[in-house]
């Protein structure tokens, strides 16, 4: 892969240089929360998530994301900075950073795995020098080896930095499938906090029918927790709509994400037909989304019990409805059903 950066890039990595020379910040910023996954902000499902089962079905909604901390480099022209083995980000922050320096910079992030203090260190460089920023975009941006765009992703889902979404947008419809799956990838690690994230998710949702775009993008939304109404409304139209998608990932994936952002039982109806859908992964992603479903009725208890009665389903779909059956409000009969039923699972 070429490093060359072009001339009109590099000028303006300059003046972003200058500035942060002339303007540094008399406060640092806290460290962001090492995560890998897209964390909800919807207080009242906390409970939901503590059962190891859930958290498994999380993590599968998650499409199984790599573990670029622990990678190891396997590159004989690996070049490694200063800052990266001293993890000193102040220093290069204060004095201002060199194109050049910048480069060196991004090139060494996509080409050498990070620990987490060195991630930390990395991440709080970028925060201070936008320079720093700019060339690791670009780079990112160039990028084709899966390893690496995912080296660089984990360090750039730690920001909250608007530029981040206009770069990510256009590697999505680039027509590079790595490309655009590691920008979808970190338009979910950084979606909670920055709302435009979620605008580009929900523009991939409306243009296309590729599978594996729409998994990527509707992932974007499994956090939930938008409060504008409009928003909301805008994720539930076009998720009530890929449920009926004919790839079955597709439809797990817009399930899943559908009971997270439901503001009222209005979508109740659509998420029953995920119980009895022909895929029985859909059916499992289903039974999960009700866990901490908020506006339960006499339907959904009905639905979740015949799920978690039935012999001929998986046992993790019926463990995931026993779970929901859980949380909600059963009369006597109903949760001597339940317990027969966590009996013969156990």
């Amino acid at each position: 892969m070429s490093y060359t950066v072009p001339v009109v890039s590099a000028v303006i990595v300059a003046v972003l240089a200058g500035v942060v020379y002339t303007t540094q910040r008399s406060a640092e910023p806290e460290d962001s929360e090492l995560s890998l996954s897209a964390a909800s902000d919807e207080p009242s499902r906390d409970d939901a998530h503590i059962t190891q089962d859930l958290v498994d079905e999380a993590s599968n909604a998650a499409n199984d994301l790599p573990s670029v901390i622990s990678e190891s480099a396997e590159l004989s022209d690996s070049q490694t900075l200063p800052l990266s083995e001293t993890g000193d980000s102040s220093a290069a922050a204060a004095q201002g950073t060199s194109v050049t320096d910048a480069i060196d910079f991004a090139r060494s992030i996509a080409q050498s795995g990070m620990d987490e203090a060195t991630l930390s260190a990395h991440t709080k460089a970028m925060r201070e020098d936008p320079a720093l920023l700019a060339a690791v975009l670009d780079e990112f941006s160039a990028e084709t080896d899966v390893k690496r765009l995912s080296r660089i992703r984990l360090l750039l889902g730690q920001l909250d930095d608007d530029s981040l979404v206009g770069v990510a947008e256009s590697m999505v419809f680039s027509g590079n499938p790595a490309s655009a799956d590691a920008a979808l990838d970190l338009l979910r690690d950084i979606g909670p906090r920055v709302p435009a994230a979620r605008d580009i998710a929900l523009d991939v949702m409306a243009s296309t029918q590729d599978a594996n775009l729409l998994v990527g993008a509707t992932s974007v939304m499994v956090g939930g927790g938008a409060k504008d109404p409009e928003m909301i409304q805008r994720v539930v139209t076009s998720l009530s709509s890929l449920v009926q998608h004919p790839d079955a990932k597709v439809r797990r994936a817009s399930f899943s994400a559908l009971a997270r952002w439901s503001n009222d039982a209005s979508v109740t109806p659509t998420l029953l037909q995920g119980l009895n859908d022909d895929d029985p992964a859909v059916r499992k992603s289903t039974a999960y989304g009700f866990v901490g479903y908020p506006h339960t009725d006499t339907s959904v208890i009905a639905a979740l019990l015949q799920t978690a009665e039935n012999p001929n389903d998986t046992p993790r779909t019926r463990k995931g409805a026993v779970l929901a059956l859980k949380g909600m409000p059963l009369d006597d009969s109903q949760r001597a059903r339940l317990q027969a039923v966590e009996a013969q699972l156990n």
